[in-house]
């Protein structure tokens, strides 16, 4: 299903929380002094997922690109990113450095890579 850039976030809202639940369990503190607000978990989910599904559109209007000027079986496309982050798991939002001590957790450690 194609959803319209402008429309992602608005999409997710109203089931984000249910994707990723808001995890009050924390065992860490925040380097920041920010606990997180939970009532901003749904909106942050929502923000990033709709980052992702910008990420999947832009990667399919290049597949289509490469495939238009027949390239695309000449072409390796490798995507990679740095590590992820929390978004509400734990109780935790953002990267590893954002507890003290430093978290390892899952979401934290995976890098993505699509070749």
């Amino acid at each position: 299903m194609l959803i319209p850039i402008g429309d992602a976030e608005h999409y997710y809202r109203s089931f984000a929380s249910k994707l990723v639940p808001y995890g009050d369990n924390s065992w860490t503190g925040r380097s920041n002094g920010d606990e997180g607000n939970i009532t901003e978990h749904e909106e942050w989910v929502a923000q990033y997922l709709a980052a992702v599904t910008l990420l999947d559109e832009q990667i399919g209007r290049l597949l289509d690109a490469l495939q238009g000027r027949d390239l695309l079986k000449d072409t390796v496309i490798i995507y990679t990113s740095d590590h992820g982050h929390m978004t509400g798991q734990d109780g935790l939002y953002g990267k590893a450095n954002g507890s003290v001590p430093l978290n390892l957790t899952e979401e934290t450690i995976r890098i993505p890579m699509i070749i």
